[in-house]
């Protein structure tokens, strides 16, 4: 694949796997558009002025529908991140790349992003990312096209492997 060809780069995972960095520096790198799902998310949120996990299932469902409608009404290269993206976009042709990282990892970056966090608030918060899961979409996800463990990995050593793993597809 050539990456200046017109093309969807989706990149999935948990929380605290790096999508959104990834994502931006990606952007740096190819240029193209970027989507950013988890701060859409916090976008809707803060309208509503509440806590981006009070939002509804209509509300995600909307959220979803946009995502959907911005990959259909552009062209060119587009890069776009979020946790359900599996699902979200299942139907349309993109490289998914799921971002995996262990959970000393994922704590550290949660902690780095709150400001505190332990083994706790990483469990909760999966647990509420599979309920959410199991109301929005009650159905796996296609599988992804590649898979990158953003560990023991800078940003810039992810962004180099997600490059070079698109261009040997």
């Amino acid at each position: 694949m050539r990456l200046s060809e017109a093309d969807v780069i989706a990149l999935t995972g948990a929380s605290c796997t790096g999508k959104s960095e990834v994502a931006k520096q990606l952007q740096r790198r190819l240029g193209g558009e970027l989507r950013c799902c988890g701060e859409r998310v916090k976008g809707v949120a803060r309208a509503k002025n509440i806590n981006p996990a009070a939002l509804t299932i209509d509300d995600h469902q909307a959220i979803d529908d946009e995502t959907r409608r911005w990959v259909e009404d552009r062209s060119g290269l587009l890069i776009v991140e979020g946790t359900f993206l599996d699902v979200v976009l299942r139907d349309y042709s993109v490289q998914l790349i799921t971002l995996l990282a262990d959970d000393r990892e994922r704590t550290r970056r949660m902690a780095k992003r709150q400001g505190r966090a332990d083994d706790g608030d990483l469990i909760a918060r999966d647990r509420s990312d599979a309920m959410l899961r199991a109301a929005l979409y009650g159905s796996p996800g296609r599988a992804p096209d590649h898979a990158i463990d953003t560990s023991a990995t800078s940003i810039e050593q992810v962004v180099a492997l997600v490059i070079a793993t698109l261009r040997r597809s």
